[in-house]
This record gives C-alpha cells, sequence and structure tokens, in this order.
C-alpha cells in the first residue's frame, strides 16, 4: 500500500512537470549547454524570454562575464504576490537551467519565495550543476530537514570560489561533503552569516576551510558563533607566512569570548597580508583595545581599519594616537559609534599634527564637547595630508565658529552643518577651489535659508580638479541653485558624481540640468529626484539618447505616460546600467522592461570585450565596440579578465588596430584592405591610408 501511495505521488509530479511544460512560453529548451571555445551558448537568445518568467519571484538572469550568467536576485523595491502557478513555472525553469547549463556560473539562493514554496526542486537541480563557481545559500526559509540536502547538492560543485553561507544549520551527515569540497575547491572569498559555527561538526567544516586557504583573500563573519578551536585556526592562518588574507571581518559577533578577541588581536601583529580589518558592533574590553593597538604599532599592512559600535573607551584612545606616531601604513581609520571623549582628544590631536599617511580619520557619534572638537579641527588644520575627518554631529559656539572661520578647513571636516557652516563651506570652497576634489554635505538640521545651495553650487564651478558632489540637507532647490547647477555640470570637465538629496520647488528646472547632462562628457552618476512635468520629460528623452558617460541615473517620478516614453528612449542607450525609478503600481511591465534594457546594456559591454580579447571579422561587434570602449563599465569589465592595466590598454590598442586594419572591409565598401585607386594624383600610401584610418569609426561609413 505504501509503495502504492508512493508511485500515486511520483506519478502526480511527473504530470504536473508535463502540464508546466506545455504551458511554458518558448524558453523552455532541453538542449544542451552549447558554452564552449570561446562560443556563447544559445541562452543568450533566450534571455529576455527567460527574465519574463523569472522576473515573478524576483530574480533575473544576467551576464557574469563574457558567455558566463548569473542567476541574482533583482534589486527592487516592488512587493510582488505571485500566483503559485507563477512560482511553478519560475522555479521548474531554475531547475531546467541549473541542471541543463554549465555557463550558469553563480546563483543566488536566497530569493524567499523560491526556496519557501518548491525547495526540494532547486536544491535537485543544483547538484546536478558541478560548474558554480559563486553561490548564495541561505536557509531561512528552508525547513530545518533539508538544510542538509541544500548543504550536499552545493557539495557538489566542483570550481566554488566564493561562498555567501547563511541560516543554515550543519548537521555531522553532511560534514565529510563539506570538507572534500573545500579540499578540492580553491576559495577566495567566504561570508558566514548568522550560521552556528560552535557545534563539533561546524567546527570541523571551519577548520578545513582555513588549512585549504592557499587562496582565501576575504573572510567575513556576522552574527555568528564561533568555537576556539576555529579562533585558534584563525589566528594560526594569520600568522602564516603563505597567509593571502585580505580582508577579515567580524561583525555582531555571538558570544565573542574575551579569549577568543585576545587570540585574534594578538594574531594581527604577525600578519603580513592583511589590508583590511573590520570589528563592527562587539565590545571591545579595554585591555584588549589597547593590545589591539600595540599590535597596529607593529603590523605594516593593514591599509583601513574599522572599530564601529566597540565601546572603545578613551584609553584605547590614547594609545591609538601611538598608532598614528609608529604605524606609516594606515590610510582609512573608522572609530565611528564608540565612548572616547575629551580626556583622549588632545593625545589624538597632537598624533595627528605630525602623521604623514592617513587619509581619513571617522571620529563622528562619540562624546567629545566643544573643547575636543576644536583640539581635533586644529590638528586637521595642521595636517594637510588628511582629506577628510569626520565629527558629526558638533555642539555650534561662537568658539568653534571662530575656529572653523580660522583655519578654513570646511572643505575636509565632516559634520552635522548649519546654514551658517554652510555659507561658510561655500567660501571656503571658493578659497580653496584648486584643491577641492570631493565634497559631502550631510546635515539633519532644520533650514530656513535655501539660497545657501546656490553660493555652494557657485564655489563648485571654480573647482577644476572637482570629481564627486554629495549633499543631503533640507534644503530646497531654487531657480538660482538650479541655475549654478547647471552650470557645473555643464562647464566642469573632471565631475563624475552627483548626489542630491534635496526638495524640488520646481519641476521645470529639471530641463535644464538635463540639458546640460546631455552635454556633459564625465559625469557617470547622477542621483535626485527627477520629477517628469510637459517640459522636463523632452529634455530627459534627449539626455538618455544623447548622453554616452552616465552609467546609473535616478529617481526618475512620473505616471504610466511618462514611463513609457523614457522606456522607449532607453532603448537606443546602449550605457546606461542602472536607471532608477518611484514606484507605481501600475508600471510593472515598464520596469521589467527598463531592467531589460540594463541587462542587454551589460551583455553589449560583455560583447565588447570578448571582441577586444579577441577580435573577430563581425560588422556589429565592431559598432558595439566602438560605441562602448570608452566608458568606465567596460574599462573596469576588461581589467577584470585581463592581467594588469597594461594589459588592458594593450587590448583595448590591439582591438583598435584591427579595426583600423579592416575598416573597409567591415564598412563593406570593398574588399581590400585600401582602395585600389587609378588615379595617381590621389593615390595614398599603405602608412597613410592607415593613418586616415585611425580617425574613423565603421559607423563613419556610409554606403551610398
Amino acid at each position: 500500500q505504501l509503495e502504492r501511495a508512493e508511485l500515486v505521488k511520483r506519478l502526480k509530479r511527473a504530470v504536473r512537470f508535463r502540464q508546466l511544460t506545455f504551458n511554458m512560453p518558448s524558453v523552455v529548451d532541453l538542449r544542451p549547454c552549447s558554452a564552449k571555445d570561446g562560443e556563447c551558448c544559445w541562452l543568450i537568445e533566450k534571455r529576455v524570454d527567460v527574465n519574463i518568467t523569472l522576473y515573478d519571484v524576483d530574480i533575473e538572469l544576467c551576464e557574469l562575464g563574457p558567455m558566463f550568467f548569473e542567476l541574482k536576485a533583482v534589486q527592487t523595491t516592488i512587493t510582488k504576490f505571485p500566483t503559485v502557478e507563477e512560482i511553478s513555472k519560475a522555479t521548474y525553469l531554475i531547475h531546467l537551467l541549473l541542471k541543463y547549463h554549465r555557463c550558469i556560473k553563480a546563483i543566488n539562493l536566497s530569493v524567499p519565495i523560491v526556496m519557501r514554496c518548491f525547495p526540494k526542486m532547486t536544491i535537485n537541480a543544483l547538484q546536478h550543476n558541478t560548474s558554480i563557481e559563486k553561490i548564495y545559500i541561505s536557509g531561512k526559509r528552508v525547513p530545518l530537514e533539508l538544510h542538509d540536502r541544500l548543504i550536499e547538492a552545493m557539495c557538489a560543485g566542483k570550481v566554488l570560489k566564493k561562498l555567501f553561507l547563511s541560516d543554515v544549520t550543519i548537521s555531522p551527515s553532511c560534514v565529510e561533503s563539506f570538507v572534500q569540497l573545500l579540499e578540492r575547491s580553491k576559495l577566495c572569498v567566504v561570508e558566514l552569516n548568522n550560521v552556528d559555527m560552535s557545534t563539533e561538526p561546524a567546527s570541523r567544516v571551519m577548520q578545513s576551510m582555513i588549512e585549504n586557504a592557499s587562496e582565501l583573500s576575504f573572510l567575513r563573519i556576522m552574527f555568528s558563533k564561533l568555537c576556539n578551536p576555529v579562533v585558534e585556526s584563525i589566528a594560526k592562518l594569520l600568522r602564516g607566512t603563505k597567509c593571502v588574507l585580505v580582508e577579515l571581518s567580524f561583525h555582531n559577533m555571538k558570544e565573542f569570548t574575551r579569549t577568543q578577541i585576545k587570540t585574534i588581536v594578538s594574531a594581527i601583529s604577525h600578519n603580513q597580508s592583511l589590508k583590511i580589518f573590520n570589528f563592527l558592533s562587539i565590545p571591545l574590553p579595554t585591555d584588549l583595545g589597547v593590545l589591539l593597538m600595540h599590535a597596529l604599532c607593529i603590523n605594516k599592512s593593514i591599509v583601513t581599519l574599522r572599530l564601529v559600535d566597540c565601546k572603545i573607551d578613551s584609553k584605547v584612545a590614547c594609545a591609538f594616537a601611538d598608532v598614528l606616531q609608529t604605524n606609516h601604513v594606515l590610510r582609512n581609520v573608522v572609530l565611528s559609534s564608540n565612548e572616547i571623549d575629551d580626556e583622549a582628544a588632545p593625545y589624538v590631536a597632537e598624533s595627528l599634527r605630525h602623521n604623514q599617511t592617513l587619509s581619513r580619520l571617522f571620529l563622528d557619534n562619540n562624546k567629545f564637547s566643544t573643547i575636543g572638537d576644536i583640539d581635533l579641527i586644529k590638528s586637521l588644520a595642521d595636517n594637510a595630508g588628511v582629506l577628510e575627518m569626520s565629527l558629526g554631529a558638533v555642539h555650534f559656539t561662537e568658539i568653534l565658529y571662530n575656529v572653523l572661520e580660522s583655519t578654513q578647513i570646511y572643505h575636509r571636516l565632516q559634520i552635522d552643518y548649519d546654514e551658517r557652516s554652510l555659507y561658510a563651506l561655500a567660501k571656503n570652497i571658493q578659497n580653496k577651489a584648486q584643491s577641492i576634489v570631493h565634497v559631502k554635505v550631510k546635515s539633519e538640521k532644520a533650514m530656513r535659508d535655501n539660497d545657501v545651495l546656490e553660493h555652494i553650487f557657485v564655489a563648485l564651478s571654480d573647482a577644476p580638479r572637482l570629481q564627486s558632489v554629495f549633499i543631503q540637507a533640507d534644503l530646497q532647490m531654487t531657480e538660482g541653485a538650479a541655475k549654478a547647477l547647471t552650470k557645473l555640470i555643464r562647464e566642469t570637465k573632471s565631475l563624475q558624481e552627483i548626489s542630491l538629496d534635496v526638495a524640488l520647488t520646481r519641476s521645470h528646472y529639471l530641463s535644464d540640468i538635463a540639458n546640460a547632462l546631455a552635454e556633459n562628457k564625465t559625469i557617470t552618476l547622477f542621483n535626485m529626484e527627477y520629477v517628469c512635468s510637459e517640459n522636463s520629460i523632452d529634455a530627459l528623452v534627449n539626455m538618455i539618447k544623447v548622453n554616452r558617460t552616465l552609467i546609473h541615473f535616478g529617481i526618475f517620478i512620473g505616471g504610466h505616460e511618462k514611463l513609457a516614453i523614457v522606456a522607449d528612449a532607453l532603448a537606443s542607450n546602449l550605457v546606461l546600467l542602472s536607471f532608477r525609478t518611484m514606484w507605481r503600481s501600475n508600471c510593472e511591465q515598464l520596469y521589467f522592461l527598463i531592467k531589460e534594457m540594463s541587462r542587454r546594456n551589460l551583455a553589449v559591454i560583455n560583447l565588447a570585450v570578448k571582441f577586444a580579447l579577441q577580435p573577430s571579422f563581425d560588422k556589429q561587434t565592431v559598432q558595439l565596440f566602438e560605441r562602448v570602449s570608452s566608458t568606465k563599465t567596460f574599462t573596469e569589465m576588461l581589467t577584470n579578465v585581463a592581467a594588469s592595466s597594461r594589459s588592458v590598454n594593450r587590448l583595448k590598442q590591439c582591438a583598435r588596430h584591427y579595426i583600423k586594419k579592416n575598416l573597409f572591409k567591415l564598412a563593406e565598401v570593398c574588399t581590400s584592405e585600401v582602395p585600389v585607386v587609378s588615379d595617381e594624383n590621389v593615390k595614398l600610401s599603405y602608412d597613410c591610408w592607415m593613418h586616415v584610418f585611425s580617425f574613423l569609426k565603421v559607423s563613419d561609413i556610409v554606403a551610398k
């Protein structure tokens, strides 16, 4: 009777799968993966159809690199309520993709809908794909009895490089498989979130991970519990001469004992590879904090130190002052949200005056009074090498205003600005225009005078080296401020990022800003509310069609009709990878279409990278390469697959030389490299033709 019941159950499941297959769009194809010998899989042609189905469960198929794909979570603020049929289709599709496609190198299995409704189907498919290099796994929505199967399926992989594990329980039954995975894989990134590593099975896994850490560069552990043997293994790794660990992070660790903290801290002084050390939301006893500072006096590798919300007191801060005197490697230090007070301020200030290597120091949300703030501000004025110091919310007094006025270091000081200090900042920027590179203004104070924003933009227009502007304050964009911002965008030739969290009083100001962006050739990120009206929509559409450098834009605010116009314009833009919009309930199809444009642009850049790696005779690919090869994203992606920056430049030069050499062939003008001209008076040498071609693109040549 039991066997019969099981057989009926299996038959029902098989029938349901067949029904799903018949109801699926044309994307369902059981052909094997065709990615080999430098050729893309046929799946690339079905990407849009695939994503239509996956979008219902907040998953998308994106290109991870030339010829490779990633199943990742969709970054969205939209709350979806898919039907059972939609969830079934998407899960079945994920099953097919994982089972048949070795071109999928990364997958995110932390999406709640899929793992809650059909975990077995997804887990079953995962064990068939042994080519996964990067995996996110969360057991939060998975029944506890399936955690073992989930881990066993993950352990079938052979080439895993990046592991992100969250909310899973490691039992004795899957330890051997996990250990074997670690022995044959070359993990370079490991992140553990809310994973209990204090049990005996988990401890064995963690120790094996450390023992096989020949390529482990990033280790992040958060909201987890460690046992002493595991901590000792990490310390042993840090002390080892073959350690290649670049980042070590502990965040909000459960029951991190004094002994364990001391073990890690003591190992820091012996390490020679670590560049980033993060210790976040973990109480650090005074004596161990002092011990860490002594270790940093010896360490010669750590560049970035973050000790945030660790209850560090002034005794530890005084020991940090010694670090500033002896350590010549540290560049960035974050000691925010601690208990440092005026007792330590003069010691830190004096050491800061003489330090010649520190670039950034964050001391916001501590217990300094005005006296302590003044000590630190004066030391910043005496040290021109520190680019940024943050004190957060300060208590403004007439004495403090006078010190700020006399030191003229507003542009390097991050404080919770009021109106008077903002005007002083604008004046300071004007006086120091030649040295201004980054400006960051963050204020939570209520403002009455909105004209100060115009003064800041006017001052920034005179800064020839300006690269980024970030302003978050209770200010309104007046007409004068909008005109000054337009001038800044149009005339500054070095500006790369603008992020403004201010209120708009009139939407018609945006037309001029969008027109300026259309002319700009350097800005890659523009983040500000863009409220669409009849006047501003045309300017935005023109900017989207004309601009060739902007990668991220937002936030668009407009109804369905305006969004449809924007989506239509995005079809011709091959550079934008992110177009953020304010959510409206009747625009879901348009949101998907805009996301698909971003995925297409990423695919185009990957195609251009593939051409740079191996130039081929393909007119369409060449034209795409010509359009995107000067973008920041292309350079970054090519750098990821090239050995060095010199290799990137050489690859670009070789690709352009190939186009130059085959220009007329690619443009379908003639079959020879240079045209055959019978008139002796207009004949050019081969080198001369090549020189002429170096100024042309394939798209410049139009057949008559």
